[in-house]
């Protein structure tokens, strides 16, 4: 061996990280959560088994209900979920409808907001994608999108935004 164990690293900088050990769920845990997060439905099939779509009533309730503390933001604001509304608007004030989207909400500069951030982390919702997945696969990957303000008589249709940017600079927007 040598008096230098880098010596035996060639060109590479760093010695290879050691084996990570994956995250295992006991399977039963998968209906436990989502029991507590989607509620059994008597007599009817689960809704993501039909189209894929799941709604959670309650997921992100605690938005509403854990207090800022006092001193802490200088603005009206009091829950986690008065300052995501604040965040939305402000990114509604500065975006413009977009021409091919229709009325539909779509926010496309809001792709890295705080709010997005704060709710990839949350650990409910990780927990409920993994038990929804067929195959309970633990390591997942998000990817920026766009996020969607919805008022009442919106179009919330689902859509992809892929922009045409030759029609885009056809119609002198780009």
């Amino acid at each position: 061996m040598p008096d230098n164990p880098h010596s035996t690293l060639g060109p590479i900088r760093f010695f290879p990280r050691p084996k990570v050990r994956r995250l295992q769920i006991d399977p039963q845990v998968y209906n436990l959560i989502l029991n507590q997060w989607y509620g059994p439905k008597d007599g009817e099939a689960p809704a993501w088994k039909h189209d894929g779509t799941v709604i959670f009533k309650s997921l992100f309730s605690w938005v509403y209900e854990v207090q800022i503390p006092e001193g802490v933001w200088p603005g009206l604001e009091r829950t986690i979920g008065e300052l995501i509304d604040l965040e939305f608007d402000m990114y509604r004030y500065h975006s413009r409808e977009l021409p091919f989207a229709g009325k539909s909400g779509i926010l496309p500069g809001m792709m890295h907001s705080l709010t997005q951030q704060l709710v990839l982390q949350d650990p409910v919702l990780y927990s409920v994608i993994v038990a929804l997945r067929p195959d309970h696969a633990t390591r997942l990957m998000a990817f920026p999108y766009h996020s969607q303000y919805s008022s009442e008589g919106d179009n919330t249709l689902h859509r992809r935004l892929d922009p045409n940017l030759e029609a885009l600079v056809d119609l002198g927007l780009g």
